[in-house]
């Protein structure tokens, strides 16, 4: 389970809890990638101060970056449009531009 997103900057390291042992884990990341489920839920993205619309959407730019450097967001917590096929786009925008920024393009 993801308990928090750390980084100054950027995005630096994410804890998460093993659901085995119940230990807190640490690890050192570039990007998060977060799967939701089909109902938005942009809670996580507010407690991180991911700026949100008056309707309620993650704002995002045109490649689905969010006010906080190195957090993304698609699908229906990024748009009114709830379809499969407009989240797939926008997450093969997200991956071309994450690693367009990994290898420091």
């Amino acid at each position: 389970t993801l308990l928090e997103i750390q980084g100054a900057a950027k995005v630096e390291k994410a804890v998460l809890e093993d659901q085995t042992e119940g230990e807190r884990v640490e690890i050192m990341v570039d990007a998060v990638v977060l799967a939701t489920g089909m109902v938005p839920n942009v809670g996580l993205m507010e407690k991180l101060g991911v700026e949100v619309d008056e309707s309620g959407f993650v704002k995002t730019d045109k490649y689905q970056r969010t006010s906080l450097d190195g957090v993304y967001a698609i699908g229906n917590v990024a748009s009114e449009i709830d379809l499969l096929v407009v989240a797939e786009a926008q997450g093969t925008i997200v991956a071309h531009d994450a690693y367009r920024r990994l290898r420091g393009g």
